[in-house]
């Protein structure tokens, strides 16, 4: 399954409330975007293309609905999702309800739990659950320490500055008590965690070495958490937007 997204036009991330979608996904870029990623692949269709952002109310135009049936029809894209804003699961229920959309993209790990609150509405819709940011930017590989140094330029020095490091480690400690036979270490207990929510139909965590997807992609073998831990790491969301720092707050 192959999946790409088409960027927002004006380059912000995530979509500033009140921005009219002429300025994030005018049509011809849409379509620009879509043809980009043909060629850049090599393919004739795509499987799934997301909107980056999104604001709910960009239901409300016609425009680009209009060139996702038309791309659709000349079997250039198969299906259509969104990328929603940080911690905005619920910016997109009219959209939804729309049935131009078949997933929607968001934050969701042991730490941020509360899109749990979303998914019967996801499900009622037969709309899938891409999982983002499944390990917390790698705050739940439990390669994160108080005297952890990033690269130059690694976006992490900053969501992890200050005493946050140290806030994390308090955090991992805890859940490291909680490994055993159903997950041998905290990437696995993450990305099972996860997975054990039907209406997730993936995750995607990043990785930079082989080693990295062999053993994430050996999590998706179906085999889920027992309801007993799962209660249990209800116990452990951290609920907090360390991405305002990278915004200036």
């Amino acid at each position: 399954v192959i999946a790409s997204k088409v960027p927002p036009k004006n380059w912000q991330w995530p979509a500033r409330e009140g921005v009219s979608i002429e300025e994030v996904f005018p049509k011809e870029h849409i379509v620009q975007a879509v043809n980009d990623s043909l060629s850049c692949l090599e393919i004739d269709s795509i499987d799934l293309m997301q909107f980056h952002v999104w604001q709910d109310y960009f239901i409300e135009e016609d425009g680009w609905k209009e060139v996702i049936k038309d791309l659709t029809a000349q079997g250039k894209v198969k299906h259509w999702g969104l990328s929603l804003n940080d911690y905005q699961p619920e910016n997109c229920q009219r959209t939804v309800e729309s049935g131009l959309i078949e997933s929607v993209q968001l934050i969701f790990n042991i730490f941020h739990q509360k899109p749990i609150e979303t998914f019967p509405f996801f499900k009622k819709h037969n709309v899938g659950i891409i999982a983002r940011v499944p390990l917390d930017e790698g705050g739940l590989s439990g390669s994160i320490r108080p005297d952890t140094d990033f690269a130059p330029g690694d976006f992490r020095s900053k969501f992890f500055g200050g005493a946050r490091k140290k806030e994390l480690l308090e955090h991992t400690d805890r859940l490291e008590g909680l490994l055993g036979q159903e997950a041998r270490t905290l990437s696995e207990l993450a990305l099972r965690f996860i997975l054990s929510f039907e209406e997730v139909s993936t995750t995607i965590p990043g990785m930079r070495k082989a080693e990295h997807a062999t053993s994430n992609a050996a999590c998706s073998d179906g085999r889920g958490l027992s309801v007993e831990l799962l209660n249990k790491l209800k116990n452990h969301a951290w609920e907090r937007n360390f991405y305002d720092v990278l915004k200036g707050a």
